[in-house]
């Protein structure tokens, strides 16, 4: 992958000159800063970024660890929702079995 460097006045200014220049969008590129844009007292720092088109193997990665992180985050919501409703789902079996048992309270 050949990153090109790109100056601007600001990060921002010299993402998209380099996007426009190389006709990428910021999801098919990859982006380095190497240097923020700065004013100082005589003049200014310019800032520089170094952008590089992603290549298939790293978009497919990137696709794939999106959807690992998918499942997990639905894994946690079914798991946040049985601990929700597991209490209401459980308390009226368990006092079926046992109707002597004293009621806990939960803390």
């Amino acid at each position: 992958m050949k990153y090109v460097e790109f100056t601007g006045k600001t990060v921002e200014e010299a993402v998209e000159k380099g996007l426009k220049e190389l006709g990428l969008t910021a999801e098919e590129a990859d982006i380095r800063v190497l240097e923020e844009g700065k004013k100082k007292l005589f003049g200014a720092v310019k800032a520089r970024v170094e952008i590089a088109p992603k290549t298939a193997e790293e978009s497919e990665a990137k696709e794939e660890v999106e959807t690992e992180e998918n499942a997990v985050n639905t894994a946690k919501e079914r798991l946040y929702s049985w601990k929700v409703f597991s209490p209401f789902l459980i308390s009226p079996l368990v006092r079926s079995l046992f109707p002597k048992a004293k009621k806990l309270k939960s803390t």
